[in-house]
């Protein structure tokens, strides 16, 4: 928290100080400020879910909301502009200043920092008598952002150079998905919430050399990265039992840190006016990256407590270093005026390497303190890749334009893992000693082919059709033998995944006053997979996205955009077909529609509305399998608001919200009715 009020109070000082500064020397300044003086939003039911949604908080709010400023003629040929907001009480920052002095550089200043907002409820389970909605009972706020300073020389026939310094950052806490068991009676479900409490910071710097000699562009560009984070993350178990096991409390930690360097060097160049095109890069990379983590696991009063299966680990650390190096070639040529055909091919060489040691205490009851078991591993990874591509574009039949696009892609990943158990205060643990040495082939595919056709003014067609393939063939070269352990090191044999997808769009322009709009993107993946001794295992998700939107203006003073978007999806595994636990097909059907309307009273005086209203129907009682599954809600968003041109300068808009969540209380919860209030004024001034 504290570094991100530093960094805020330097830009918004760096903003403003720059601002007094060129104003006195102004002559013709643009400046432009809406104000938000007042936002005060009253919730009823789950504000934090409201939160997590519409990422504002309820009560009141403040600030500015977009800040803009612009002045040219000063001396020196020197120009500034600036622009940003400030929202206070929503932790939402942004200001940007830019100096320019012609034909001798800039200096760029960029701050920006915004708040996620995190629901601190779980999965549902109904049938629960008392815990089927449970909550952390806390505000779960990650904010994010990053500044950067950037300064520029750009002298007449002379290398552009840029040289720029950025941080990043995250600083807060984040709902997680490994839900905790949840235990009533003898029936126990994963739907207890977690968190994860994050500090990240990554610091950059750059260095870009561009050049141009003799009609070739030649780019150098340098980036050095350091990037350190805090992680933290709790996952509480909770029950309707006295029995200590069912309420363990899990605490992981976390510090992982990365050093990057990255150099990429270019040069391309036109050829034969502008008919041909050529261009080569290479870029190298090496990061290094280690982490630290422990596991604490604790009675429901926070007492260290091994159960069964222990995991108490302690100072375990990984080390990892990655070292990849890529060519790229790219040959664009116009044989004729309508058609255009660019190729490209690529090679990446990657290697990687790893170790680390998981010390245990797993003494039964208090843990002693002694480590009873350290496993070790070892890793190499050696990925060698080569890709192709072409594209053609035709604009040779009249009112058409086509386009097919082929990719392709060979991957050889060789991979060596190596783990071994060393006795401490307990023997070695047999079950994870392992080793492996698999080669894996990838073959990758993708096909584009689509255009745009507009066989007269008032209609607009475009469409296209994708296949995308990948197959993955696994080979083992070494793997431990049944027997020797309980691990199984080696046992996938083939993926293969393909996916169809079509999109297309349909506009018309009939007259001056209805132009309607018809959208439809289509996508079908299939998953094949295959293990050792097993039958090919097949699944299945289908999606179609259909969008209908229109812009009437039946009268001058009236604008009205409206549309309706259905959205069908399911998945589909072979447990549809078990005796066993049969879990039907999954669907994920969403219905939306939207209106915005603006009109004019006079004037001066306009009328704005929004509306924006979503149903999910999609709960699948699959309570004798596991969990009951789908989203299942009724979510509407409307506003109104009246805006008012007191003079050519000033401006006062009055506004009002309604938002409202509802959903099915067997598979979702946080409800809520929110009515938001606010004033906005505007200033323009030239």
């Amino acid at each position: 928290m504290k570094t991100s009020v530093i960094l805020r109070t330097l830009a918004m000082t760096v903003g403003f100080s720059s601002m007094a500064l060129f104003v006195l020397h102004a002559e013709e300044p643009k400046l432009t400020v809406d104000g938000a003086p007042l936002r005060y939003t009253f919730v009823e039911g789950d504000s934090r879910k409201f939160s997590e949604q519409h990422w504002m908080k309820e009560n009141y709010a403040g600030g500015i909301q977009e800040f803009s400023y612009e002045q040219k003629n000063l001396p020196e040929d020197i120009t500034v502009s600036m622009d940003g907001h400030a929202i206070v009480e929503d932790n939402d920052y942004e200001a940007h200043v830019l100096l320019d002095k012609k034909d001798f550089g800039f200096v760029r200043f960029e701050y920006q920092e915004f708040s996620k907002f995190y629901d601190d409820t779980g999965g549902v389970y109904y049938p629960f008598s008392t815990l089927s909605v449970n909550s952390l009972g806390r505000d779960l706020e990650l904010q994010i952002g990053h500044l950067r300073v950037e300064a520029g020389l750009r002298l007449e026939d002379m290398p552009h150079i840029t040289v720029a310094y950025e941080r990043r950052f995250k600083d807060g806490s984040k709902s997680r998905l490994t839900w905790a068991p949840v235990r009533e009676g003898t029936v126990t479900r994963g739907i207890a919430p977690s968190f994860q409490d994050i500090r990240e910071t990554v610091d950059s710097v750059e260095i870009k050399i561009e050049h141009t000699v003799k009609g070739f562009e030649i780019k150098n560009e340098e980036i050095w990265e350091w990037a350190d984070s805090d992680l933290s993350r709790e996952e509480k178990s909770l029950a309707t039992t006295a029995v200590a096991a069912d309420r363990k409390i899990r605490v992981q930690q976390q510090e992982p840190q990365s050093r990057l360097f990255s150099t990429t060097n270019a040069i391309q160049k036109w050829f034969k006016d502008d008919s041909v095109f050529t261009g080569g890069a290479y870029h190298f990379l090496h990061m290094t990256n280690s982490e630290i983590e422990n596991i604490f696991e604790m009675n429901q009063n926070r007492v260290l407590t091994n159960f069964a299966n222990p995991k108490q680990i302690r100072n375990a650390r990984a080390d990892n270093e990655y070292d990849a190096h890529t060519w790229v070639g790219n040959l664009m040529f116009v044989p004729w005026k309508s058609l255009s055909i660019t190729t490209n091919v690529r090679t990446e060489i990657m290697n990687r390497s790893g170790n680390s040691s998981y010390p245990s205490d797993t003494t039964l009851g208090t843990p002693d303190g002694i480590i009873n078991t350290t496993e070790l591993s070892r890793t190499e990874d050696k990925v060698g890749k080569i890709g192709e591509g072409i594209s053609l574009r035709y604009t040779g039949i009249p009112k058409t334009a086509l386009y097919n696009d082929f990719e392709f892609e060979q991957v050889r990943n060789w991979l060596s893992e190596d783990r071994n158990s060393q006795a401490g205060q307990s023997a070695a643990n047999a079950n994870e000693i392992f080793g492996r040495e698999t080669i894996t082939y990838v073959s990758r595919g993708i096909w584009t082919i689509g255009g745009q056709w507009v066989p007269a003014h008032w209609a607009n067609l475009t469409t296209h059709f994708r296949l995308n393939r990948s197959n993955s063939d696994y080979e083992d070269k070494r793997e431990t033998q049944p027997g020797a352990t309980a691990a199984k090191s080696a046992f996938f044999d083939a993926l293969n995944i393909q996916t169809e997808e079509m999109a297309t769009r349909l506009t018309l322009k009939p007259t001056r006053w209805f132009r309607p709009s018809i959208r439809y993107h289509y996508q079908i993946r299939n998953y094949m997979a295959r293990t050792e001794d097993l039958a090919s295992v097949g699944t299945e998700m289908n999606s179609h996205i259909f969008v209908f939107d229109a812009t009437l203006q039946p009268v001058k003073d009236l604008l009205i955009v409206t549309g309706v978007s259905p959205q069908y999806a399911w998945v589909e595994t072979p447990a549809r077909y078990s005796s066993d636990a049969n879990t039907p097909r999954f669907q994920a059907n969403l219905l939306t529609w939207f209106m915005n309307l603006n009109y004019n009273l006079t004037p001066s005086v306009s009328l704005i509305n929004n509306l924006e209203y979503s149903v999910a129907s999609n709960f699948n009682d699959f309570t004798a399998a596991g969990l009951p599954l789908g989203a299942a809600y009724h979510q509407l968003n409307l506003s109104t608001g009246i805006n008012w041109d007191i003079t050519k300068l000033i401006s006062l808009e009055l506004q009002y919200a309604f938002y409202r969540y509802a959903a099915n209380g067997q598979v979702d919860s946080g409800n809520y009715n929110a009515n938001q209030i606010g004033i906005k004024t505007k200033l323009n001034w030239a």
